[in-house]
């Protein structure tokens, strides 16, 4: 048991370390279709499959007490986690209001840098934290922290492989928002 804590403590100092490994992704200068946020949800399900675990949406209390977005700040928010604390998969969609955008983007980039930086995670969520992104189309902010990662590659614990499986997991959901917004995946 000693030493199962001293790994968890080992990799969440590695979290710590390679928290800029976050790709920025900002597109909120291109301009998209308003009123596309459950096509989105649904594009992203869809993609995924069997694969998507959250299932249990956020009420206003959790959105604003988790990850610091208020009410005002959107037009429509979409946002779900897991149900078992085992998972970490997590995805939280909005559609800022009116020059709310920034401040929707700051709120949840500061979600994720408490969420890397000051959480102890199983070890099997460890790259999902950190590949974990806030990315941001038009009008619309994301909260990307999907997908699975093979259960071969978990057991070599090679976390440069793990990492970049995970980013490419969230690729996923950021290629199905782009497909609905007709945004060019980069």
């Amino acid at each position: 048991m000693k030493r199962v804590v001293a790994v968890m403590m080992v990799l969440s100092l590695m979290v710590a370390a390679l928290a800029g490994c976050q790709k920025e992704s900002d597109n909120s200068d291109v301009k998209v279709e308003s009123g596309k946020l459950q096509e989105i949800h649904e594009a992203v399900k869809n993609a995924y499959g069997d694969n998507y675990i959250p299932s249990m949406p956020y009420d206003e209390v959790m959105l604003e007490d988790l990850f610091g977005i208020k009410q005002d700040m959107a037009k429509e928010i979409i946002a779900e986690g897991p149900m078992m604390s085992a998972q970490v998969d997590t995805f939280v969609g909005l559609e800022a209001a009116d020059g709310k955008v920034e401040e929707a983007k700051k709120a949840l980039d500061a979600y994720r840098e408490t969420l890397v930086n000051d959480t102890l995670q199983y070890p099997m969520n460890i790259s999902k934290v950190q590949a974990s992104q806030v990315y941001v189309v038009g009008d619309y902010v994301f909260f990307i922290m999907l997908g699975q990662i093979p259960d071969e590659m978990l057991e070599r614990g090679d976390e440069s492989e793990m990492l970049k499986a995970s980013q490419e997991q969230n690729q996923i959901a950021i290629d199905a928002i782009n497909k609905v917004l007709g945004v060019e995946s980069k």
